[in-house]
């Protein structure tokens, strides 16, 4: 079951995320933010190529991993397969704290 995932930080960045994929698609299209350094935060189809969706770049990394997350898997909030991240304490890519906070909007069957 995926869902959907709203990152929101103090200094007013909001973008909407996803998390995994759905039951009749798992194996195609599932998916987990990442951070790309050129496009900041970004949702990659992680069931495929691990890229970035807007500039394909490979050079991307996930959060709730350092040094996009300070405090890596300490209390896993999202997950999906081999991927975790906390809830707090994630790299903003607008305002470059570790600011950014994961949360849970929808649900996706």
């Amino acid at each position: 079951m995926g869902m959907g995932v709203i990152a929101e930080c103090d200094c007013g960045f909001e973008v909407n995320t996803q998390v995994g994929g759905t039951r009749a698609g798992y194996r195609s299209e599932a998916y987990f933010p990442f951070f790309c350094k050129k496009c900041g935060l970004i949702t990659v189809n992680v069931a495929q190529h691990c890229i970035c969706p807007n500039c394909q770049t490979t050079d991307v990394q996930p959060y709730g991993k350092s040094p996009i997350t300070l405090e890596p898997e300490v209390q896993p909030y999202i997950q999906y397969a081999g991927y975790f991240a906390d809830e707090h304490y994630n790299y903003c890519p607008v305002c470059k704290r570790y600011t950014l906070s994961f949360v849970i909007a929808s649900f996706v069957s």
